[in-house]
């Protein structure tokens, strides 16, 4: 299994999912956690791969949350990535909404995204303090406080767009999201992201109606639910 950390969490936020995998005789060996950081580097900025070859592809299952599900996306349709399962956790093909002229999407508006970027580059305590709050995320101490490296991260965010890549991947995806998530992208009719791609598109997934962003610590039974049925079916 890998696990991907979310934007400006490091990989140490999995500890409490990974404790709990070992209650089920799931051995710490048999995990491998990565920074949003270090996959986005090796995509983006030719960085050096963050994890062995061997788990690349073949006999494992890949997680990812957030920013993390997104770059997960982003390096299966590259076809960097080619593993059995990918779980990507509170994220969508494309974060932001499109610009006026194009095609409707139901993502984030831009502003918005730009007024968090404005916020790092300002005040990066506070940004993370307010961004915790809206989400009810924890406040961990397992983060990334510099600035340039977390805006890089919301640029990469805004830049992922892969909405065309379901028919061309081959690679069995479940996208796991909270109702109650304000990131998710929804239309003005309530209608998911995955209601929008339509039905030739449509990709397979789970909305936990009473969940919001933080899936990784309040519902992490769930996740690993996911984990291990994919363990069990391979």
């Amino acid at each position: 299994m890998v696990l991907v950390s979310g934007w400006s969490f490091t990989r140490g936020m999995w500890q409490p999912l990974i404790d709990d995998l070992a209650q089920l005789d799931v051995p710490s060996a048999h995990i491998t956690t990565v920074d949003w950081l270090d996959l986005g580097r090796w995509l983006f900025c030719d960085a050096p791969c963050p994890v062995p070859p061997a788990l690349l592809s073949g006999d494992v299952r890949w997680m990812g949350w957030s920013l993390g599900g997104s770059l997960l996306l982003e390096a299966i349709a590259r076809q960097k990535i080619l593993p059995m399962q990918a779980i990507i956790v509170s994220a969508s093909p494309k974060f932001l909404a499109n610009n006026t002229g194009q095609a409707p999407w139901p993502g984030i508006a831009v502003k918005n995204w730009r007024a968090l970027r404005q916020h790092v580059q300002r005040d990066t305590a506070g940004a993370l303090a307010q961004f915790d709050a809206w989400l009810n995320l924890p406040p961990l101490t397992c983060r990334h406080r510099d600035a340039a490296d977390l805006v890089l991260g919301l640029d990469w965010l805004a830049k992922i767009d892969q909405r065309a890549s379901f028919h061309k991947v081959q690679t069995p995806m479940v996208w796991v999201d909270g109702g109650q998530d304000p990131l998710s992208p929804r239309t003005d009719e309530g209608l998911t992201w995955r209601a929008c791609l339509g039905a030739p598109h449509a990709a397979f997934g789970v909305t936990l109606p009473e969940a919001g962003h933080n899936l990784p610590w309040s519902h992490r039974a769930v996740l690993i639910q996911w984990l291990l049925a994919a363990e069990k079916n391979k």
